[in-house]
């Protein structure tokens, strides 16, 4: 057995567990799969502090548990390093996986263990359709998009998206499960490294990509998307028929802080 330190936090519900200590990279979807247990941690989803590499500039790295890129990991290490730092906010630079450039997330004071939030959003690497739906391929995850009623459950919504992932070879997948009418999505994210389907109550990816869709098809600048855990808000702007910002905005708390004792 060894102990683990770790920082749980709660962006829009997407509960996220943050490793501390040094996890070797083949080791990390292991180590992820027992801290998302019941009978771990508890969490959707897991990433793991690293150092940055010399002169990027960034705080440290966010490296995810399936090499996936995340928003919502992103603002919870900046909150955190801010937090460490005795600060209630500020901007901080970070590298995070499936991302070749640093993201920067603005950090701003939202009570003692809470942070508003905006990072910068990898822009789309293109738009497309899979299996019949409109998709948008940001760096390392896939959003497809389909009508809420599209499914009659989330087995079917699951399996559809496991094949979906297998067919694009993408390490990575998400299914964004949208209710125009209410302005809802329901986001569920599949990550082959630890073969998980999570319905997400939070989805900062998955926000960024249907507002990127949305700023692409229909010229919106900002939608606001009522998401199980709560409100995220995607910005974007399009100019010529591409996309030159992208941006979303949501909330981080700070849960706990602890040791995990993981079997070796």
């Amino acid at each position: 057995m060894s102990a683990l330190r770790f920082v749980k936090t709660d962006p829009t519900q997407n509960m996220t567990v943050l490793v501390r200590d040094a996890v070797p990279r083949a080791m990390q979807a292991a180590v992820a799969a027992r801290l998302m247990a019941a009978d771990g941690v508890g969490a959707e989803q897991v990433g793991f502090i690293e150092p940055a590499a010399p002169g990027s500039g960034a705080a440290a790295r966010l490296q995810m548990m399936g090499g996936e890129f995340c928003g919502n990991a992103a603002m919870s290490l900046a909150a955190v390093l801010l937090w460490d730092q005795g600060r209630s906010g500020g901007d901080v630079t970070l590298e995070v996986s499936g991302c070749a450039a640093p993201v920067t997330c603005r950090m701003a004071p939202r009570g003692e263990n809470a942070m508003t939030g905006t990072v910068g959003m990898p822009l789309p690497e293109r738009t497309s359709e899979v299996c019949g739906y409109p998709a948008v391929f940001l760096p390392g995850i896939v959003h497809i998009i389909a009508p809420a009623a599209g499914f009659s459950g989330e087995a079917q919504a699951e399996a559809f998206l496991r094949r979906a992932a297998a067919k694009l070879d993408a390490p990575c997948a998400g299914l964004l499960l949208f209710d125009r009418d209410a302005m809802a999505l329901t986001p569920c994210v599949y990550v082959r490294a630890t073969d998980s389907a999570v319905w997400e109550r939070g989805c900062a990816s998955g926000t960024a990509a249907l507002g990127a869709y949305l700023a692409l098809t229909e010229g919106r600048t900002e939608t606001a998307l009522c998401l199980p855990g709560g409100t995220m808000t995607a910005r974007a702007r399009a100019e010529g028929g591409r996309l030159s910002a992208l941006s979303v905005t949501g909330d981080v708390r700070r849960v706990c802080e602890g040791e995990a004792w993981i079997e070796a």
